[in-house]
This record gives C-alpha cells, structure tokens and sequence, in this order.
C-alpha cells in the first residue's frame, strides 16, 4: 500500500492559509474593492468626477476601467498581483493596458489602496524601481491629495 499519497495529503493540510496564492480578483472581492466607485456617486462621470469599476478578467486577474465623461476616453489598466496587508489596505500591481495611455501604456505602478467606511483612496504608488508618485495619500509631483471614492450600489 502507497502511504506517500496520504502523507502528502496532510503535509497540505498543514500548511498556511497565506502559503495558497488568492487570486487578484478575490482579493478585490473580500476587501470590498470590486465593483463601481465615484468621488461623488450622485452625479456623472466627468473629468472632476471619475467613476472607477473593477471587474474580473481572465485568470483571476482584475481590469479597471476609469470612466472620465463623455468624450474624454477612458484610461484601464489589469491587476495583475494583489494582496491584503496586515492593516487591511490592499497592494496592488497595477499595469496601464489601454491604448489611449501612449506611451506609458504597459507602465507597472505598485500601489497600496486604503479601504474603510465605504471609500477607498490611494495611499502609495511607487514604480517597480521605486519612484514614489504618491506617498501618504499626497501625490509628490504637486503636493496635492490623492482623490477620495466612494462606493457606488446600482
């Protein structure tokens, strides 16, 4: 009788929850990040009013559509890696997949994404390379807060 089978079998057992890779799509689901956001739910995308879904790509992996308002194009970008941190917020490989980036379509940014009571603001973004375009909510190149959404129910 093969006994290796079954000793495999609870050697699996045994190991941690954070040793199985969670996809990035059930991540987003069990922070609360998927679905529809907007700085202000109420009124319609729009240059000073973007409305950002998240949805489930192929693989497990996560799209985000920015919708800007009619006329404005929109700006995605695939999750490709996400984890949630030990304070809850949520770091995330972001990749620009959109022809309308241009040039920095393909551009990776690792950014951490702070959800609680229903919002969700970027806290960090970095390059892979380590150049900060937001740090503590602020981004650096003008000094001024990173936008605040709010969840939206349909």
């Amino acid at each position: 009788m093969n006994r290796t089978l079954p000793i495999a079998f609870l050697i699996c057992l045994g190991l941690p929850a954070a040793a199985q890779a969670e996809t990035p799509w059930s991540v987003f689901v069990k922070s609360g990040l998927a679905g529809d956001w907007a700085i202000s739910c109420r009124s319609e995308p729009s240059p000073a009013n973007n409305w950002i879904t998240y949805y489930e790509a192929e693989g497990g992996k996560v799209h985000r559509k920015l919708n800007r308002g009619a006329g404005t194009g929109h700006l995605n970008l695939t999750i490709d890696q996400a984890m949630i941190l030990p304070n809850g917020d949520v770091r995330a490989w972001m990749r620009n997949d959109d022809p309308a980036w241009g040039e920095q379509n393909g551009t990776v940014a690792i950014v951490v994404v702070r959800v609680a009571d229903g919002h969700e603001r970027s806290m960090q973004s970095a390059s892979p390379e380590g150049e900060q375009f937001i740090k503590d909510g602020i981004f650096t190149g003008n000094g001024q807060p990173s936008p605040t959404f709010e969840k939206c129910s349909h």
